[in-house]
């Protein structure tokens, strides 16, 4: 049996981590006055680093291939490295529980981009095992480089499983009419005892597909907290349901002036590209001229849409074949008609029952839009307030200038690829390298 995931919190290695104490009692001279010595931070910064350090640790032992500091962690290790008997002797020992070395950057172009791309991964890799983005104090934010978004995987019946632990309600109408009459058959019960089965029936289905909506909503939260900084805007647009991706992916470009429209197609500000963070903007940077066409431009969004469905196709499936949220109140609308029926066939009066059908339709019909993942993301998305749907009306020249390149991706079917990269896959072992490792290189390998 597949153990469960446990959160990071839960873990003996965290709890050792976060009980470790770096001001030693009775210490003149703590780590701490130390490190606001040398380095010239305040007393609230320096604790917050060290903070921040003690998740780099975390993240180093637990991820694959170790983790890579930014430059303010870097400071906080290396000051602690020269405390070399209680590093060595207790902190790796009695707390890691293994080795913790600090490998120095060879220096070059090669060895920059190895790095740069461990940092982005160390990056991601936080947000995946915390829960949010590091402090951009604390971890500054990496060159956006070509790493994709990583499938989500949704256990089949995930969603519609969550049913189970409210179905209970709907046993209540039973009972209050077995109570009542001592049927269980609520055809075989008088008229005025039937409306109050029937108000008691559509009241415990609603609270039942309320119930499951709000632990729909609480696992939504957790899949946006796995959108990695450059896809936020456009993965929460792809879910509430915004057909114009593209469109939105290529006004952000232009807006931000990283393409330029020209007579024969776009021309790119590679330079600005590089440290910009937006999905395209990676292959922007790295195109092999800073002129584009419309028709290149056109696949590199595609491809970006094609990255955005890969990770939620699990998710958006699931969602859309949860039958029991669209059973439930099609059973009570379906036990009214034939009710109904059955009233008109031994001349009984069917008005009440009529009226409170008809009442009960609007809410059928919220609870069948909450079937949609669009619809519900719009409640779930707390952590991420970022305005998704631009006010492009208002962008003028920018939106006409795209509206061939949008026109044409509107018209293609892009085939959705099985590989949706690396993701999160944990910084490896070596420096961050120029503006983000250590001035030395620093690194997050574990040996």
């Amino acid at each position: 049996m597949k153990q469960e995931k446990k959160f990071y919190f839960e873990d003996e290695l965290w709890q050792r981590i976060e009980a470790y104490q770096f001001d030693k009692p009775g210490d003149a001279f703590p780590f701490s006055a130390k490190l606001m010595k040398e380095t010239g931070w305040d007393e609230a910064f320096t604790q917050k680093a060290t903070e921040e350090y003690r998740r780099f640790t975390y993240l180093s032992c637990t991820s694959p291939k170790g983790a890579s500091p930014s430059e303010i962690v870097d400071e906080v290790w290396h000051l602690h490295l020269l405390y070399t008997t209680e590093y060595w002797g207790t902190f790796c020992k009695d707390v890691l529980r293994r080795d913790l070395h600090h490998h120095p950057s060879r220096g070059g172009p090669d060895e920059r981009t190895k790095h740069d791309k461990w940092y982005r991964n160390t990056v991601e890799q936080y947000e995946k095992i915390f829960g949010a983005m590091p402090p951009e104090d604390c971890w500054p934010p990496p060159v956006p480089g070509t790493i994709k978004p990583e499938p989500i995987a949704v256990k089949p019946g995930y969603f519609g499983s969550l049913y189970s632990k409210w179905t209970w309600l709907l046993l209540l109408p039973i009972i209050i009419i077995f109570v009542s009459t001592g049927q269980l058959n609520p055809f075989h019960i008088p008229g005025p005892l039937f409306l109050v089965f029937y108000i008691s029936l559509a009241a415990t289905t609603i609270c039942t597909v309320l119930g499951a909506l709000q632990m729909k909503e609480r696992l939504l939260e957790k899949i946006l907290q796995r959108q990695l900084r450059q896809y936020r805007q456009y993965e929460t647009a792809y879910l509430k349901g915004d057909e114009n991706i593209t469109l939105l992916l290529l006004s952000d470009l232009m807006n931000s002036n990283i393409i330029t429209a020209t007579d024969v197609g776009y021309e790119i500000d590679q330079v600005a590209a590089v440290t910009y963070h937006h999905p395209m903007a990676a292959a922007l940077a790295d195109y092999h001229s800073n002129n584009i066409t419309t028709t290149v431009l056109n696949n590199m969004a595609g491809e970006v849409l094609c990255d955005i469905q890969n990770k939620y196709r699990e998710v958006v499936y699931e969602f859309g074949s949860w039958s029991n949220q669209k059973l439930l109140p099609a059973m009570v609308v379906l036990t009214g008609i034939l009710r109904m029926m059955q009233g008109i066939h031994n001349g009984k009066p069917i008005g009440f029952l009529f009226g409170l059908t008809i009442l009960f339709l609007p809410a059928c019909h919220v609870i069948f839009s909450a079937t949609q993942i669009e619809y519900t993301i719009k409640y779930a998305q707390k952590q991420n307030p970022e305005n998704c749907q631009h006010n492009i009306a208002i962008e003028g020249l920018s939106i006409i200038a795209i509206m061939g390149v949008w026109m044409g991706e509107s018209q293609r079917n892009y085939p959705r690829g099985t590989d949706g990269g690396s993701g999160c896959s944990g910084g490896g072992g070596c420096s961050g390298g120029g503006g983000y490792g250590g001035g030395c290189g620093g690194c997050g390998g574990c040996s």
